[in-house]
């Protein structure tokens, strides 16, 4: 492998982790505050997030073909193009419902169809046995960002509004995507010729999935769901308990410093322990963190919460990556995607459930449920996983 193509695309990839993690980040902390602070109940927020996880499950089988035929550099270029105008639709003043959703739809379309072409192209530029060294180190640039994003977000909503806030976010992704075009290299040749064939193929594929692969997908569906149900509520439920948009922006900040100070140590972990037991241990933070998160008073129960919240997520994108990959055996793009699909798949009916149980039962149930699933996550990953996908 050429060093040329592994030196330019894991630093385009990590500068662009740069700008889009600060973008997404600060995404993440506004967006369900954003309509909290415009009267709009949780249900309707999981209503927005949900119709926007329907498009991206519809849409994402066919992603793999995408990057398949058309090759993982340009797909991940045209997906920061999708976050760019994801984040300008907010940067409008007092937005209504139907540009929340179309945001929020463009935002899961850059990640459902960013995160396997971002995925495969540093899989194709890279030697196997350093794959997930290589993506912690993605994922440390990531979180580093994530650290300066949250604050930088929040302060700006608090002190100039919420639209200068994603016009600044906004500008943000412009430029990430815009220095990752010019740097990153198409690591091998696209692999089809007929994008039409290879998109039937691609969806008659997301029906019957590849032997290897069916094992993964009862992970994902119970992943997703444990954490679809209360996370893109987050935010929103701490500004409804009394949390500025500073503080929040605050939280988001700590949990993104363990995230960019423990992905490096996860990768390496992940590459010498395997990727099943990694997952199992970031499905157990997960599963600790929300005991703290329905009870967000003192503020340290939501930032403990948060803390273990930033653990979870830096271990698992290694371990997942690295899981994917190796049980897909070729075509990459077309496993992860149809990995992805799963996942949103199972990902869009719970906001919408999740907004009904809190205003219904109240937090406690809503995160005793999702602790239930995750923890059943974990132990199904260390089942079924761990023995046939570690080296």
């Amino acid at each position: 492998m050429a060093t040329r193509v592994i030196r330019m695309n894991v630093a385009a990839l990590s500068l662009y982790s740069l700008f889009r993690g600060f973008s997404v980040s600060g995404y993440q902390v506004l967006f369900s505050a954003y309509m909290r602070s415009l009267g709009y109940s949780m249900t309707s927020i999981g209503g927005a997030v949900t119709v926007s996880s329907l498009a991206g499950a519809l849409l994402a089988p066919g992603f793999g073909a995408v990057i398949e035929c058309y090759g993982a550099r340009l797909t991940t270029t045209l997906t920061g193009l999708m976050l760019v105008v994801s984040l300008l639709l907010l940067s409008i003043p007092e937005p209504g419902y139907a540009a929340f959703v179309a945001s929020y739809v463009l935002y899961m379309l850059a990640f459902s169809l960013g995160q396997p072409a971002r995925s495969t192209l540093l899989a194709k530029s890279v030697p196997g046995e350093l794959h997930g060294y290589y993506t912690g180190v993605t994922m440390a640039v990531f979180a580093t960002a994530r650290i300066v994003g949250p604050l930088t977000a929040g302060w700006l909503a608090a002190r100039a509004g919420y639209p200068q806030a994603f016009t600044v976010l906004t500008l943000s992704a412009a430029v990430g995507v815009t220095v990752f075009h010019i740097l990153s290299m198409e690591p091998s040749e696209p692999a089809c010729k007929n994008t039409l064939q290879k998109l039937r193929s691609a969806y008659t594929s997301a029906l019957k999935p590849h032997k290897e692969l069916r094992r993964l997908y009862p992970l994902l569906v119970v992943d997703r769901s444990g954490w679809s149900l209360w996370f893109p509520l987050l935010s929103a439920q701490l500004k409804a308990v009394g949390y500025t948009e500073d503080q929040i922006g605050a939280l988001y900040t700590a949990s993104s410093l363990l995230q960019a100070t423990t992905s490096m140590v996860w990768g390496r972990l992940t590459d010498r322990l395997g990727p099943a037991k990694t997952v199992a241990s970031s499905e157990l933070l997960g599963a600790a963190a929300l005991p703290l998160l329905a009870n967000p008073h003192p503020w340290i129960n939501a930032a403990a919460g948060m803390a273990l919240i930033g653990l979870s997520i830096a271990a698992w994108v290694p371990a997942y990556n690295k899981l994917v990959a190796q049980l897909a055996r070729g075509n990459l793009g077309e496993a992860y995607a149809n990995a992805n699909a799963v996942r949103s798949l199972a990902g869009t009916p719970t906001p919408t459930i999740g907004g009904i149980i809190y205003e219904t039962l109240g937090p406690a149930a809503l995160y005793t449920l999702s602790a239930t699933l995750l923890t059943t996550s974990a132990a199904y990953a260390l089942k079924t996983l761990d023995t046939k996908t570690t080296k």
